[in-house]
């Protein structure tokens, strides 16, 4: 018992969290519910009475001399008692359309919630198993427990008022009636504490397993894998993998409840003895005049009511605490406080950059990685200066990009934005003033002028700029061939979507780089999924649109690199080499090598 007792004690703040969730979501409809609950834990108490009253008036009627006067008061009764079922049946409506319409509220509440903190959140938890399974457990049991937990607490007061009224009146009785049915209730109560623990336990276990099992599902159903699927004959391979992991996971889960069912049954068992020895022992009285027959069919009911009441109320704290241990998960996941936040006083951001942003003594590991990403990294970039930035792949060319846009923090050394740390700013303000185009640019599954916008949504440019930023990227061209121009919906997930080619999601990605009004300009290989004349156009329209900004750009071929004022060459996360095309190739070290190699290859 004191186990119980403490059981319930560990889940009484997660109850607190899960009804305060409830309240801000849907205040109004959560004090009908009580009131509703109110009325249908009394109800029981005036149907059993009533049907008391029509047994009674029923057994009375057989001895009666006037049979039709004793009809007329059995019809009476039996009228109020079909009342009170009609009225019971109202309620319990009512009740149900009120608690569906508050659980979708704060089902929203809660998705919004977790949208809301999966935004937040630095990127590197997307790089961490630990989180992902957070993540799950959250989205796919933790989303609905606040509800559950609250429902339970409701039906708690619905049963508990229902016992208060059958107790009162089993005590008219025989006291004794009451601790049966205490007595009754035990073992099966005790089987759901007992496996609530063990049904917490085994989420956690296997929610990797299960998360594994749905990324061999996304990699069959997905039109990202499903030309390498079939190519390469994978689809099979991971089909296997999926039965697997679904069948190994299946029969855990089964085997568990194998046992808690046997469990469940032996306590059912002894719980019918119960109810049956004591109908006897009522029963007994009533063959010898001590009660009514209408007693005895009120007491028995009574009897069940309050047996069934003290069941629920008992199993439902027990249900209480299971909810308890799932909603961590979402508690834990919503506490999550991102590393990478706006200081307590931002400093006010410029319009345009007045002294340059430079590296000084940067050194930077991602957080699953085994070794430095970038390692004492120093440089300078004067305002209006623009900047190449070259090296083989990994040496730390998109990382140093992440860094400057504060999607992670340096582990050492400083970022400064003209003379400042860039961590004194506010991050949103940071971002704002980079027009960024990412290696791993986003398609986004919507129409061609919303996928230009989405690079500044704060702006309220209309179509005149949105046609002559997707002219400066060449998306023009691509948006001229579709069925609704503007308004084609890109990509398959939309009906009447048009699919794109590789390059052409990716002018699609630099016209919404284009688009926003940024004093920095960073492209992370603009050009590496176009043709030699798109790329020439592409990087004439990036010097038209970076004249007069700061701007820094990666590329691969170095024939692309001679535009910039300066080259930074990269080489195993340190700044191997800088200087403009001429100084370097006069160098004769690693661009020189990398820019011949090229060279040697397209002549």
């Amino acid at each position: 018992m004191k186990s119980i007792i403490k059981k319930i004690q560990t889940g009484l703040p997660a109850l607190r969290q899960a009804a305060e969730l409830v309240y801000k979501s849907s205040g109004k409809w959560t004090l009908l519910t009580a009131f509703l609950v109110l009325l249908q834990g009394l109800f029981p108490l005036v149907t059993l009475y009533l049907t008391k009253l029509v047994v009674d008036t029923a057994a009375t009627g057989v001895t009666a001399a006037d049979k039709s006067d004793a009809f007329q008061k059995l019809f009476t009764f039996i009228i109020l008692a079909a009342a009170a079922g009609v009225l019971g049946s109202l309620l319990n409506s009512l009740a149900q359309i009120v608690q569906e319409y508050r659980d979708l509220r704060v089902n929203e509440y809660i998705l919004n919630l977790i949208h809301a903190k999966s935004v937040q959140v630095d990127l590197a938890f997307y790089e961490n198993p630990a989180y992902f399974d957070n993540l799950h457990m959250a989205q796919n049991q933790a989303a609905f427990r606040p509800v559950s937990m609250v429902n339970k607490l409701v039906q708690l007061v619905q049963n508990a008022i229902t016992l208060g009224a059958m107790v009162a009146v089993l005590l008219t009785f025989n006291a004794l009636v009451i601790i049966l049915a205490g007595i009754a209730v035990v073992p099966a109560v005790w089987v759901k504490y007992r496996f609530s623990r063990r049904l917490y336990e085994w989420h956690k276990k296997w929610t990797h397993s299960e998360r594994k099992s749905q990324y061999y599902s996304w990699l069959i159903t997905s039109k990202v894998y499903a030309k390498e699927l079939r190519l390469f004959g994978l689809g099979e391979l991971f089909i296997d993998r999926f039965k697997e992991l679904r069948w190994r996971v299946a029969m855990e889960r089964l085997k568990l409840n194998r046992r808690r069912t046997l469990a469940e049954l032996a306590g059912q068992v002894f719980t019918v003895v119960v109810a049956f020895a004591l109908l006897a022992f009522i029963a007994r009285d009533a063959v010898r005049g001590a009660i009514t027959l209408g007693g005895l069919v009120m007491y028995y009911q009574a009897f069940q009511r309050g047996q069934t009441s003290m069941q629920s109320t008992l199993k439902g704290l027990a249900e209480l605490y299971e909810d308890s241990l799932f909603l961590r998960s979402l508690f834990d996941f919503l506490e999550v406080k991102p590393d990478i936040a706006d200081p307590p006083a931002p400093r006010r951001l410029v319009q345009k950059v007045q002294h340059g942003l430079a590296f000084e003594k940067v050194c930077f590991q991602y957080p699953a990685s085994g070794k430095p990403a970038l390692q004492d990294i120093s440089f300078t970039i004067a305002p209006g200066e623009h900047i190449a930035l070259v090296g083989e792949n990994g040496s730390g060319k998109s990382t140093l990009i992440k860094l400057m846009c504060r999607l992670y923090d340096p582990d050492t050394g400083v970022i400064t934005l003209d003379g400042h740390d860039i961590r004194e700013y506010a991050v949103a303000d940071i971002r704002q003033s980079m027009s960024v185009l990412l290696q791993d640019f986003s398609q986004y599954h919507t129409t061609a002028r919303e996928n230009i916008w989405y690079g500044d949504i704060q702006s309220n440019a209309g179509d005149e700029r949105i046609e002559a930023t997707a002219r400066l990227a060449g998306a023009n061209r691509v948006i001229d061939k579709l069925p609704q121009k503007m308004d084609t919906p890109l990509g398959r997930w939309i009906e009447e979507g048009s699919e794109l080619s590789t390059g052409e999601w990716q002018r699609m990605a630099l016209a919404r780089t284009f688009f926003r009004e940024a004093p920095i300009v960073i492209l992370d290989e603009p050009t590496s999924s176009l043709d030699a004349d798109a790329e020439t156009r592409i990087y004439q329209s990036f010097l038209q649109l970076a004249k007069g900004k700061t701007a820094l750009f990666i590329s691969h071929k170095m024939f692309s690199a001679r535009i910039a004022d300066r080259i930074l060459v990269l080489e195993n996360g340190h700044l191997a080499e800088s200087g403009n095309h001429t100084e370097l190739m006069r160098r004769n070290g690693i661009y020189a090598r990398l820019y011949s190699l090229q060279a040697q290859r397209f002549a």
